[in-house]
């Protein structure tokens, strides 16, 4: 699963000029060899812009093995936010227990005065002998800088799940090419605002 940078066919690149035969036939003969199929996608059509012009060139390839013995068979195409590639998804396991609230990193914590300090404090304070102890003193930082967050930062969270809202409902317009240009700069600013 990854950017490929290439595209298997015609229909994987709009607002661009036609394609030729000779840009797919590498990435085609590549995944006739390697015996790889491309997973089933659901959400967005393509998952890269450069603004004029949209393709699919970000994606999941799976063998036979893996058809086989996972039953996890669709991929979804995620909104790009403030990228220009769309993230994939594909999630493995729907029958995890209880799922606890991910810690976001905002780049607000970044210019924090006290970020260095307790970064330094937690990840100096102990040993890390093996990959087990590393995972604990990532942990650690973790909850320090959760700390500043929940003291500091508290509605930041709400303001950026707003704009990735909108920002998601303007992409989702953007689906059809014919309204590319009429959201672009709406979407442009909304990036903005989601990065300060």
């Amino acid at each position: 699963m990854g950017d490929f940078n290439a595209i298997l066919s015609g229909d994987d690149i709009k607002l661009g000029r036609p394609v030729q035969e000779v840009e797919i036939k590498d990435f085609n003969d590549f995944m006739m060899d390697a015996g790889m199929t491309e997973m089933k996608a659901a959400g967005r059509d393509f998952t890269w812009s450069n603004g004029n012009t949209c393709s699919k060139i970000d994606r999941a390839v799976v063998n036979a093995e893996w058809m086989l013995n996972m039953s996890q068979l669709e991929v979804n195409v995620m909104q790009p936010g403030t990228n220009d590639h769309t993230p994939l998804s594909l999630e493995l396991d729907k029958s995890a227990g209880i799922r606890h609230r991910a810690f976001k990193f905002f780049n607000c914590i970044a210019d924090h005065p006290e970020l260095i300090t307790r970064v330094e404090k937690v990840w100096y304070g102990g040993q890390k002998r093996n990959v087990n102890e590393l995972w604990h003193m990532l942990k650690k930082v973790k909850i320090s800088l959760k700390q500043i967050n929940d003291r500091e930062f508290k509605g930041v969270r709400k303001k950026v799940e707003n704009i990735r809202s909108q920002l998601k409902t303007i992409q989702e317009n953007m689906r059809d090419p014919a309204t590319v240009a009429l959201y672009r700069q709406q979407e442009e600013e909304l990036q903005v605002n989601l990065e300060k």
